[in-house]
């Protein structure tokens, strides 16, 4: 869109050199500017930070801005784009069709109203409909035909509408002194807040909330069963490849749960702090430097995400691995285990009201685990920065000597009983005379 608006600003700045209507002398610049009775002739494409126009645009105007549009004087045509704050206090001929965090028109538009918002107010005119997707709708305006959209959380009506209001909304409030011509339809599970003396031509209907599409419930659970497929495989191949790392990280999950789980927050967190730092840095530039900020930050912010999805989707691994083995005591290897951990982990995606806690649950701990294990993992290579040991193993490791029980005992005492020997045989022990020396028949020299 950028890129768009930067290459068709290009036929601007002739106009704003020969007739200074332009603040910038680009239509693209930190501040865009028609000024109170300038008027360009022809269409407007403007990209900045602000887009101010005082003046008169007779053409279209086309906008991305990144922190404010503003319409004071009069656009004749149609205006288009994207702003965090979209205000028009002005005339808007044509269509408003903007994309915005807030839209407030406090003027006329000729046309239709679309916007895409978290908040939404009008209290102008609106020539024709107001169409909006958003999180909240205020309308105490004169609106000549219908009102439509799709409101997540309140919407209040007021003022006078020329035919029917037909929304989806979590709460609706039609404010005192409001004139529908049509009919008031809402889809909703509660009951519209009416005052009084509000009037409407035809009826009033309240329907149930449209169930999601069949198809779009069949793509969400196609991507949960891709998931979960993914995850299994993973697993089977993390036992293949890094059996000693995953070992780590189940000891280290179960040895010290809870710095675990403090770990995988800093883990999960950490990074979509920084995607949000670049993307901020990315938007808020000048112009000049957008082009640098995005070759460097576009690159940081792709690996920051890649290797966050990649944690997310290996997280569930040793606490499969850990839950399958407790329920099953150890009894089996741990590979079976994981199979039963898969096995419990599919039966409570299947409980809605718990399968996202569960879910986020496991994602902390598992990362958690893995950071841990890796950590510990680190002094086995000789290129490590932090070696635990050259000739030692790990602490995690390091196999504790058990002794081992004696196989035969060291010392044997056997009684036996005395035996007499006869006399005759050896004469007295102890007497000289019948005692035979070994040199008595040898002759002494």
């Amino acid at each position: 869109m950028l890129a768009v608006l930067a290459v068709l600003s290009l036929a601007q700045p002739v106009a704003a050199i020969e007739r200074p209507l332009i603040l910038a002398e680009r239509a693209a610049a930190a501040t865009v500017l028609v000024r109170e009775g300038d008027v360009v002739d022809e269409d407007l494409y403007a990209g900045g930070n602000r887009v101010l126009i005082e003046g008169t645009v007779e053409g279209d105007l086309v906008v991305a801005a990144f922190e404010t549009l503003e319409i004071s004087g009069s656009v004749e045509g149609d205006v288009i784009g994207y702003s965090p704050l979209v205000v028009v206090t002005g005339t808007v001929g044509g269509s408003l069709r903007v994309a915005a965090d807030v839209v407030r028109v406090d003027g006329a538009v000729g046309v239709d109203l679309f916007t895409g918002a978290r908040s939404t107010v009008v209290t102008g005119t609106v020539g024709r409909d107001i169409q909006a997707w958003t999180l909240s709708l205020d309308v105490r305006a004169a609106v000549e035909r219908d009102i439509l959209g799709r409101v997540f959380d309140r919407a209040r009506i007021g003022g006078t509408v020329g035919r029917d209001v037909e929304i989806t909304v979590r709460d609706l409030e039609v404010l005192a002194g409001t004139r529908i011509e049509g009919s008031l339809g809402y889809r909703s599970d509660r009951e519209a807040d009416l005052a009084g003396d509000v009037v409407v031509g035809r009826a009033i209907t309240q329907r149930d909330p449209v169930t999601p599409n069949v198809r779009v419930q069949a793509i969400f659970t196609l991507t949960g069963v891709l998931v979960f497929l993914a995850v299994a495989g993973l697993g089977f191949v993390l036992f293949l490849l890094m059996p000693r790392t995953l070992q780590m990280a189940v000891d280290r999950m179960q040895s010290r749960t809870f710095l675990a789980l403090g770990v995988g927050l800093f883990v999960l967190v950490v990074p979509l702090v920084v995607l949000i730092v670049v993307g901020v840095l990315v938007v808020d530039s000048s112009p000049e430097l957008a082009l640098p900020a995005a070759v460097i930050g576009l690159p940081i912010g792709v690996l920051l995400l890649g290797m966050l999805l990649f944690g997310l989707l290996v997280s569930p691994v040793p606490v499969l691995t850990v839950l399958g083995s407790k329920l099953t005591k150890q009894r089996r290897s741990a590979l079976f285990g994981y199979l039963i951990g898969l096995l419990i982990w599919a039966l409570i995606l299947a409980i809605p009201a718990v399968r996202v806690f569960v879910t986020l649950f496991m994602a902390l701990l598992g990362l958690g685990a893995w950071t841990l294990g890796l950590l510990a993992a680190r002094g086995r290579s000789a290129w490590a920065l932090w070696p635990t040991g050259k000739h030692r193993k790990p602490p995690a490791e390091e196999v504790p000597m058990v002794e081992q029980p004696a196989l035969l005992p060291t010392a044997v005492s056997i009684e036996e009983e005395e035996e007499e020997w006869p006399q005759e045989e050896i004469g007295e022990p102890f007497d000289p005379e019948t005692l035979p020396l070994p040199f008595e028949d040898e002759d002494l020299p």
